[in-house]
Parts: C-alpha cells; sequence; structure tokens
C-alpha cells in the first residue's frame, strides 16, 4: 500500500468517527437511548448502533430525518460544520420578501412565548399558527 493510500484511509477513517462522534451527540443532547434515535430514525437498532460506532456509513434517508426530526444540518453531521451568523444573515437577505415575512413571524411567535416560557420549551409555530397570527395583524391595520 502506498503512502498516499494510507493517508487517505486514515483520514476517512477518522472523517467516520467524527461524524459517529456528532451523531452520539446528537442522541444523547436529545435524551435518547439508541434504541429510541433508532426508532425515530426508523432503523433497526443493529443498524443504528453500526452507524454510531462508525461501522457503517449514514444514508441520504437517514440525513434527511435528523435534519427533520432534530434541526441538525446535514453539514453540521457530515463535516462538523456549523453555520455562523453572518451565513445566516446573507440568506436572509437574499430570500424573498415573502419568506422574510414568514420569518418574521416565526421569531416574533418565538419571543412572545418566550416570555411565558423558557427558551427550550418553546415550540416552533405552525404555518397555520403563523398565518393566523399574520391575518390578526392585517385586521389590526
Amino acid at each position: 500500500m502506498k503512502k498516499a493510500e494510507i493517508i487517505r484511509e486514515a483520514t476517512q477513517s477518522t472523517e467516520k468517527r467524527e461524524m459517529a462522534m456528532r451523531l452520539r451527540q446528537i442522541r444523547t443532547e436529545a435524551g435518547l437511548t439508541q434504541e429510541k434515535m433508532a426508532e425515530r430514525l426508523a432503523l433497526s437498532v443493529s443498524a443504528y448502533k453500526k452507524i454510531e460506532t462508525s461501522e457503517n456509513q449514514i444514508s441520504v434517508a437517514v440525513l434527511r430525518k435528523l435534519e427533520r426530526e432534530f434541526k441538525v444540518s446535514c453539514d453540521y453531521i457530515l463535516f462538523g460544520k456549523e453555520q455562523d451568523l453572518g451565513e445566516t444573515w446573507k440568506m436572509v437577505v437574499h430570500c424573498s420578501e415573502e419568506d422574510k415575512l414568514l420569518l418574521f413571524l416565526r421569531l416574533y411567535e418565538y419571543f412572545s412565548k418566550l416570555n411565558k416560557r423558557q427558551q427550550d420549551q418553546v415550540e416552533e409555530p405552525s404555518l397555520d399558527q403563523i398565518m393566523q397570527r399574520l391575518d390578526e395583524m392585517k385586521q389590526c391595520d
């Protein structure tokens, strides 16, 4: 085996272990056992454990479920890359006016509820709740 191949394999192995550690962290922060996490991701316990121990790679379908269920980006799971505030702001600036309004309303709902409950208990408002609030605001004008 050539030196370059050994380095490439070692790098890939390290990346798989780091991805598995991030997955384990997501699970433990959610307070889930491996069994419950496997259930939430619609995997067998055996398949989930193999991903978490870096024996198997994570599929695109599982990445999508993680993103939807746990609000964690694929970039973070795979590469450890977290989006910084500057990148988020650029996304907001370049989205449509309608999306900006929806974002504003979601933030408004979030901060309104924050005064009533603790931050970690606040749920994301549904689109119906946001649209209802928008209608209420229009009626006030």
